[in-house]
């Protein structure tokens, strides 16, 4: 699976742990709502994700600002972030298979995202 080998490889440069354990955390919870493998999500499910996060944040056990009643939170302005690992991860899968989709939606995502920023 991509996913995996994209965490894997990402463990291998010279990342914090924080930013490791967000990278995962920030993965895992958009294919948990996905509910399927990221590398099969196409730009509408991530969108879907992306206003899911602006309306209700992002709740996990993973990092973030600590919650003592639900585990760790980011919070909807941390929502730059999680477009930025989803940019991330579609980078990697698009150097790594060369399908013209994950280019597409990494354009996607960053118009998105440029967009977003505009209207904060």
């Amino acid at each position: 699976m991509l996913l995996e080998k994209f965490i894997n490889e990402t463990k291998t440069k010279e990342r914090s742990k924080a930013t490791l354990e967000l990278i995962e955390f920030t993965l895992a919870r958009a294919e948990k709502f996905l509910k399927k493998p990221l590398e099969d999500a196409g730009y509408e499910d991530l969108q879907r994700f992306i206003e899911y996060i602006k309306i209700n944040g992002l709740k996990g056990d993973g990092v973030g600002k600590k919650d003592t009643t639900e585990g760790w939170t980011l919070s909807k302005s941390s929502l730059w972030t999680v477009e930025n690992k989803l940019i991330q991860f579609y980078g990697f899968c698009f150097n790594e298979t060369d399908e013209p989709k994950y280019h597409k939606i990494v354009k996607k995502l960053k118009v998105s995202r440029s967009i977003s920023q505009r209207m904060i």
